[in-house]
């Protein structure tokens, strides 16, 4: 459940209703606790074949850090958003992956 960060629009109001992006998250997996949150306050999600996003990621990537911050990030949306139960499962399933 969520979006693509650097592939998607929204409604600014939106975003800044719900708070915007968690800010400790930094980069990776920002989008998936955005969306939850949008979700929760009302907002829907729709596909609009008329627009265009461009997106130009950064060519300097390290790799391995993305990873560990990727894990990290899943790990901290299921713990800020999910059930205890549901937490734990998806720390189970990341850890094991």
């Amino acid at each position: 459940f969520g979006v693509m960060a650097g592939a998607c629009m929204m409604r600014r109001a939106a975003f800044l209703g719900v708070g915007g992006y968690e800010p400790r998250l930094f980069l990776g997996r920002e989008e998936a606790l955005l969306a939850i949150d949008l979700a929760a306050a009302g907002w829907s999600m729709a596909y609009v074949p008329s627009v265009t996003v461009h997106h130009r990621p950064s060519p300097r990537r390290d790799a391995l850090a993305r990873r560990r911050l990727l894990l990290r990030n899943a790990l901290w949306c299921a713990w800020l958003r999910r059930s205890p139960r549901g937490a734990w499962r998806e720390t189970r399933d990341a850890l094991c992956a």
